[in-house]
């Protein structure tokens, strides 16, 4: 690829797409990058797949742009983050601090990445005993009915009634290349991407910043694992 694809991905399953709206094409549908791989499947577990973009032949209608993260993928059960084992191994399960558990909900699972900032993955890479200097960013409420912005809207809506039941300030989403939030917690915020110049221009910026990359997602993708 192009350097400046590098770091680009699309997060759609197989599933995904065959529960997706008319708008997906046979051609994507049939693209061998989304045919089942059990073995990965079982690595990924309960999170979705990703695959790298291909410039020239992914047709981008429909989709939105994230800031992707070097972290470690979570999901937030409600209780305590669950984590993809590694190399294969079982999933393994961490129970944040009180001051990280107080600023999400109890009912809604909600999927993202414990995160320390740009260019600082050996900082969150010690979560397993110690949180400090660690947030968590969120990027979907894989429960919640509907598209993928409308799951968004959702996870934005309950983590800021978390925030104002506190007596807190709800911290907007966090928006490709900006200055990283000061919460604890925050939801990842995406923007049209239907345009090859428009990943281009985001990405530039996002490495610019010293970001780790792009996950493009479809607007009305449902979730499916």
């Amino acid at each position: 690829l192009e350097p400046t694809y590098r770091g680009v991905t699309i997060y759609e399953t197989p599933c995904n797409l065959e529960a997706a709206d008319s708008t997906v094409s046979q051609a994507h549908k049939q693209d061998q990058r989304w045919k089942v791989d059990k073995a990965r499947e079982e690595r990924c577990g309960i999170f979705a797949l990703a695959v790298a973009l291909r410039p020239g032949v992914d047709n981008l209608r429909g989709f939105v742009a994230m800031e992707k993260f070097d972290g470690f993928r979570s999901l937030w059960d409600g209780t305590v983050f669950r984590m993809r084992g590694i190399q294969g191994g079982a999933e393994r399960r961490v129970k944040p601090p009180p001051e990280l558990a107080s600023l999400l909900p109890t009912d809604l699972k909600l999927d993202g990445e414990l995160w320390s900032g740009r260019g600082c993955f050996s900082a969150v890479s010690k979560v397993w005993s110690d949180f400090d200097g660690v947030s968590f960013a969120v990027y979907d409420a894989p429960e919640v009915a509907g598209g993928f912005l409308a799951r968004l809207a959702a996870a934005d809506e309950a983590i800021a009634a978390v925030a104002r039941s506190r007596g807190l300030e709800p911290t907007p989403p966090f928006a490709p290349a900006r200055a990283p939030p000061a919460a604890r917690c925050f939801v990842v915020g995406a923007v049209r991407c239907e345009e090859e110049a428009v990943v281009k221009r985001l990405m530039e910026a996002v490495l610019a910043e010293g970001g780790e990359g792009l996950v493009l997602r479809r607007a009305l993708s449902r979730h499916r694992r």
